[in-house]
């Protein structure tokens, strides 16, 4: 896989890694494969999610394929914050306006965030396939 790393869904992830272990897909086969959706239609509704994504987002989902990708991987408000006290990368969605925001990666939180408005915002934390959060 290349340097760059795209951003994908936890629940595109799975769909991807499903056809991966099913069909034994090579790394360096992932973009020629899993983009021909009439063989990844069946039954467990993977391939219909990735065809959504596909459609909503071609040039993203074909980059990640080609260059490699992390998760984002929804976590709780406590996990969340244990990691951003710890210093650790997490990013957070605003609920209401879908702002999003890396914190701790530049040093500073986002505005209009504080201790008051935690419910506010859902916790995220971007990993690489396979790596413990």
């Amino acid at each position: 896989m290349g340097k760059t790393k795209h951003i994908l869904p936890k629940d595109v992830d799975t769909a991807i890694m499903y056809f991966v272990k099913m069909y034994e897909i090579n790394p360096e086969n992932y973009y020629k494969e899993l983009i021909d959706f009439k063989n990844l239609s069946e039954v467990s509704g993977y391939g219909d999610c990735l065809y959504s994504y596909y459609v909503n987002n071609p040039i993203k989902y074909i980059a990640a394929l080609k260059d490699g990708w992390q998760v984002e991987t929804p976590i709780t408000q406590q996990k969340g914050l244990s990691l951003f006290l710890k210093g650790k990368d997490v990013v957070v969605i605003h609920k209401k306006t879908g702002a999003r925001f890396n914190v701790n990666k530049s040093g500073k939180q986002p505005e209009g965030f504080s201790l008051v408005n935690l419910d506010d915002w859902k916790w995220f934390v971007n990993t690489d396939q396979k790596e413990d959060i």
